[in-house]
């Protein structure tokens, strides 16, 4: 094995940074899905903690989820991965802050109610 071929696999890139290296290069409807089906459980994991929080609200944990989800597909769309922070960080407060942002409009009362 000669050296040059060796060296121009270095360093290798573990699949999550291929492929967000693929979706900033050339963002197709493929890639973001296969971003969001990485992250899916992740987002469940942070609508988990924040239902298990919910003091006493009548939302289903699949609301939940649902807002969660909708952050993460948000977060795939505005990551930037040269900034140095892993997506899991950038995407950790976007997804949480999420959910009470969007039962706060659920809740409000408009203008019939008042």
């Amino acid at each position: 094995m000669s050296t040059s071929s060796y060296e121009s696999d270095w360093p290798l890139l573990p699949e999550e940074d291929r492929l967000w290296l693929a979706y900033r290069e050339a963002p197709t409807q493929t890639l973001r899905d296969r971003l969001v089906t990485r992250y899916l459980p992740y987002a469940r994991a942070i609508a988990a903690r924040m239902y298990s929080r919910r003091g006493g609200q009548d939302f289903e944990f699949d609301d939940y989820l649902q807002y969660a989800s909708l952050g993460l597909m948000e977060c795939v769309d505005r990551y930037q991965p040269g900034l140095g922070a892993s997506f899991k960080t950038y995407a950790t407060t976007r997804m949480a802050g999420s959910i009470p942002v969007s039962y706060t409009h659920l809740t409000l009362p408009t203008n019939r109610e008042v």
